[in-house]
């Protein structure tokens, strides 16, 4: 501010003097909002005091500014008045100070003190308005001497109140003393630089405006220290304790304003009802305290009573739904009119010491219940309680059961009903003994009685001198101890038999029971084991590895895991294990039982399971992608051929279509392999001799493989037939002589050997959808670069190659796969890395009833040409139905044809002259190719049927096999395929 106050002076003087003093202005009015505002909160009146007076002085300075050459606000800017404004501020100003430290002991009234002042300054303003004020300045000869000796006269005064500051301020502090002392020198400093100055705005007047400012801002940071800082510094502090006890006690807190909303709450009371401070902040109470508790909180807390302290039970709900019982006292807030603010609490968990008591409660109504006999004696030995258990243990000795009554004439009671056996002829003796075991109790021991009870009996001594007498009837317990000894013996052979390890360990951690599993598993027998700590047992890394699931436990909570266990001889095996806390009779943890299972072989089925599933999905998937593709696959060769043989073309033409054919033809061997991994190909299975199959294809085998691949048959002589189709079994083969060969660049060795297997029902049961029962045993072995684990894991996977770009469709495994599971056979493969893979299949063995495989595969040349009949082609794709009308009619047949099975009936009635119903399996408008092939048959008993399908359905097959005496034409086909099957059909 003074640096602005000192550029502005150079550019106008008149607007610095304006500018300094409505800064100075400012501050005296700002000083008395404060001190009203504040009042309540000063430690003493001397800054009230100054306060009120800088108000007044402030304002007389605010007359002088209007007054004030050059402003013209009023009285055309007379020099002479605005000194005298001037002057009379100044002496007001210095009488203030000097009066201060004597005001600092006196109670001020504020409204007295401005009614002072303002007469003050009124009286003086009159004056100087009146003319009557000595005259200060003069027009054209400047400051008159009263002027300038008033600045004298001034700074004396002020030197008075700045010794009268530290002689009689004693209740001002040393930081407020200090700072009106500095305001004072600066007061002293700007009369004294008036006094020097040669023009009005010359450098004494700059000089003299500047210590003026600085004196009026340290009187305001004096206020503003002692009625805002400190008490601020001193409230904030005594909030910091306030909360910092809070937040210390154990007890909850809780403060509410007088609509019940929660204002407050400590860590404690959050923690005991298990909600954040966040969900208590401003809401009611009502939503915490139980709801029986509402209108006590409505009458005693919010309302407020009379007697503001009140101490209660209440019940609370936790965040869990927990019932919590506290104890409260509470304390009502209110305002200085005594109107109800609101209210705080501490509030004390007793729901522990109330649920004691009535555990308490309930406790002696259930000893009385007991049939247990229970009494206590006192130090003298009277009796003080005694349960209904003993009344009916004791007929006919009431008087000895009636309190007051002593032990001694209870026990002589007994010894004279002859009750106790061991008390028959010896009395007294035995009256001795047990009076002295009474006396001074010892371990249990037991009482056999005459009516045949057995009684155990259990006496205490408490630190009072009372004894507590406990009977419990034992004789059942005898008649099963025998019994239970015996039991625990055929637990015992249970437990060393079952195929899981079972320990017992207690509380720490020692090993108190293994079976015959459990001593294998650890390598050591029983008596090495019991009594040893499990880490001293089965290691410290192991036990590391256990040690959170043990320590669980032992708290209480049972355990399921499942780890990796590596066997003494290196094996690591998969271990299922279950931890069950033991509890003891007092309730506590006193140790576990422990439960392990191998699970390696479960965990291996379950991957084959899995993987067995991935492949049936993407089966789905492939089986449904070549169904729509061998219909756009005939499109294309049906066109292909007619137009190859409808037009003549040049060569170049000609190689184009057949070029074009060829690739159509190899699109429909990739769906034919498709289908075969989906499993959904038409099997034609018979009963196969694969030792001969193998036999014929030997050559093929060799021409097909390298000179450098050596094949070695290994066939069985009394090898069983298998069931299967045996173009496919020969295709599977071949496929996986290709393999072979591609695994041994270098050469090597084709083993292929066949045997018969049984399959027995717990190895079935191991695998993934396999049967039990006989089978064949197809192995084909070669010494290749093997496979490693990541990519055995994905062979039988579609499109899953690990050749080059061009060198596989990834489909030739995959088709096995599917040709093998569809002829409810299995498929395994072994492979190590630079050792070589081993395929080995397992065929079903044929009934005796199967059609017998004679093994001729001579190509039979049939002329597919029409000799007259008609054809009734049904089929749902346009495109598709007519490439075959077209096909049919270059072989001369007269062709029907219809896109669903009504329109086909239809034109069969109505034309009755069809040869062959040539249909698709799966037609629209609700009945398949079957249905429609039945109800024609039924009306025209001579008529031949021939199906289509791109894949096999449930109504023409059973898991893959085609019915007895169905016809069926594969998708896609040709117009020599198409006529060569029409042809045989229609002459069979």
């Amino acid at each position: 501010m003074t640096i602005f106050l000192v550029v502005v002076v150079q550019y106008s003087p008149l607007g610095f003097h304006t500018l300094a003093e409505l800064f100075v202005i400012v501050i005296s009015f700002i000083m008395l909002a404060i001190a009203l505002s504040t009042r309540q909160y000063s430690r003493n009146n001397l800054l009230l005091f100054l306060a009120y007076g800088y108000f007044w002085i402030g304002s007389l300075d605010l007359m002088h500014t209007l007054v004030y050459k050059g402003m013209n606000v009023f009285l055309e800017g007379d020099g002479n008045i605005a000194v005298q404004f001037w002057l009379a501020a100044r002496y007001s100003e210095a009488a203030l100070l000097l009066a201060a430290p004597f005001s600092a002991v006196r109670r001020q009234n504020g409204f007295l003190l401005t009614v002072f002042f303002a007469i003050v300054a009124v009286g003086l303003t009159t004056l100087i308005l009146a003319g009557e004020f000595p005259t200060g300045f003069v027009e054209g000869e400047g400051l008159t001497d009263f002027k300038i000796y008033s600045e004298y006269l001034i700074v004396l005064i002020l030197a008075l109140a700045l010794i009268a500051l530290f002689r009689h301020g004693l209740d001002i502090s040393t930081d407020e003393k200090l700072l009106i002392a500095t305001a004072i020198i600066m007061t002293m400093c700007a009369e004294l630089s008036f006094t020097f100055y040669v023009s009005v705005f010359g450098l004494s007047n700059i000089a003299g405006h500047i210590f003026k400012l600085f004196s009026f801002w340290l009187i305001f940071q004096a206020i503003v220290v002692s009625n805002l800082r400190r008490p601020y510094t001193v409230l904030r502090e005594s909030e910091r304790r306030y909360r910092d006890v809070i937040a210390r006690t154990q007890e909850g807190y809780w403060h509410i304003d007088a609509e019940a909303r929660t204002v407050e709450v400590n860590d404690a009371m959050c923690n005991m009802l298990g909600f954040d401070r966040n969900e208590l902040i401003g809401r009611p109470a009502y939503d915490f305290v139980a709801e029986e508790n509402h209108a006590f909180l409505k009458t005693q807390i919010v309302k407020g009573t009379e007697n503001d302290h009140r101490q209660y039970e209440s019940s609370f709900k936790a965040k869990d739904g927990a019932e919590i019982k506290f104890d409260v006292n509470a304390t009502t807030i209110r305002d200085d009119k005594g109107e109800f603010l609101g209210s705080f609490a501490f509030l004390k968990d007793i729901t522990e010491r109330k649920r004691a008591e009535e555990t308490q409660r309930r406790l002696t109504a259930a000893i009385d219940g007991l049939d247990d006999i229970i009494s206590v004696y006192d130090s003298e030995d009277k009796l003080v309680f005694a349960n209904q258990a003993l009344r009916k243990f004791y007929p006919g000795n009431a008087a000895a059961l009636r309190p007051g009554a002593t032990f001694e004439a209870r026990m002589r009671g007994l010894v004279a009903a002859q009750m106790p056996l061991d008390a028959i002829g010896r009395e007294e003796d035995w009256l001795a003994a047990r009076m002295e075991s009474h006396r001074n109790p010892g371990p249990a021991f037991e009482l056999p009685r005459r009516d045949g009870i057995t009684l155990l009996m259990r006496e205490q001594k408490m630190p009072d001198g009372s004894i507590v007498n406990i009977g419990t009837d034992v004789t059942e317990r005898k008649q099963v101890q025998d019994a239970l000894r015996d039991r625990e013996q055929q637990l015992g052979l249970i437990t060393d038999n079952l195929p899981a390890s079972i320990v017992q360990i207690d509380s720490d951690q020692r090993y108190k029971f293994v079976n015959r599993m459990a001593e294998k598993l650890l390598d050591r027998p029983a008596a090495e084991i019991i009594g040893k700590t499990a880490r001293e047992i089965v290691g410290h890394k192991f036990h590391d590895k256990l040690r959170a699931h043990i320590e669980a436990a032992l708290s209480g909570t049972q355990q399921e895991f499942q780890t990796t266990v590596t066997y003494p001889d290196g094996r690591e095996r998969q271990m299922e294990f279950v931890y069950v806390p033991q509890i003891g009779p007092d309730q506590t943890v006193i140790g576990y039982f422990g439960l392990g299972v191998d699970i390696s072989e479960r965990h291996a089925l379950e991957e084959r399971l899995r993987q067995s599933q991935k492949m049936e999905a993407v089966g789905q998937l492939t089986g449904g992608i070549a169904h729509d593709f061998n219909n756009l696959l005939g499109v294309i060769l049906g066109n292909l051929e007619l137009l190859l043989s409808r037009t003549e073309h040049s060569l170049e033409v000609a190689d184009f279509v057949e070029t074009a054919i060829g690739a159509t033809r190899r699109g429909a061997d990739l769906t034919h392999r498709l289908l075969a991994f989906s499993r959904k190909q038409p099997l034609q299975p018979k009963a196969v001799d694969a030792n001969e199959l193998i036999k014929g294809m030997y050559d093929l085998l060799v021409r097909t493989l390298s000179t450098s691949i050596e094949i070695e048959l290994v066939l069985d002589a009394g090898l069983w037939q298998c069931e299967v189709d045996p173009s496919q079994l020969e295709n599977a083969i071949l496929n996986l002589a290709l393999n072979a060969r591609d695994a041994m660049p270098d050469g090597g060795r084709l083993t292929i050997e066949t045997a018969n297997a049984r399959l027995e029902d717990a190895h079935a049961a191991a695998q993934a959808e396999v049967e039990p029962g006989q089978y064949i045993l197809l192995t084909i072995s070669d010494a290749g670069t093997g496979m490693p684990p990541e990519v055995m894991a994905r062979i039988f996977e579609p499109f899953y190659t690990t050749k080059g770009l061009a060198e596989g469709t990834g489909l030739g495994l995959s088709m096995i796969y599917g040709f093998v599971k569809q002829s409810r056979g299995h498929a395994r493969v072994y492979s190590t890395v630079g050792e070589g893979t081993t395929m080995k299949i397992y065929l079903p063995r044929a009934s005796d009833d199967a059609e017998s495989w004679t093994g001729d595969s001579s190509q039979i040349t049939v002329d597919a040409t029409s000799r007259g009949e008609v054809i009734m082609v049904v089929e749902d794709d346009a495109k598709l139905r007519t490439v075959m009308v077209n096909m049919l009619d270059d072989l001369g047949y007269e062709v029907f044809e219809a896109g669903t099975a009504a329109a086909a009936l239809e034109q069969i009635r109505q034309s009755r002259r069809i040869n062959l119903l040539l249909t698709d399996v799966v037609l629209p408008g609700g009945r398949s190719g079957r249905q429609l092939a039945d109800e024609a048959c039924n009306q025209f008993p001579g008529l031949k049927v021939l199906f289509m399908s791109g894949y096999t359905e449930d109504a023409m097959t059973h898991r893959g096999r085609l019915d007895p005496g169905i016809q069926l034409l594969a998708k896609p086909f040709g117009r020599v395929g198409l006529g060569s099957k029409v042809r045989q059909v229609l002459d069979g």
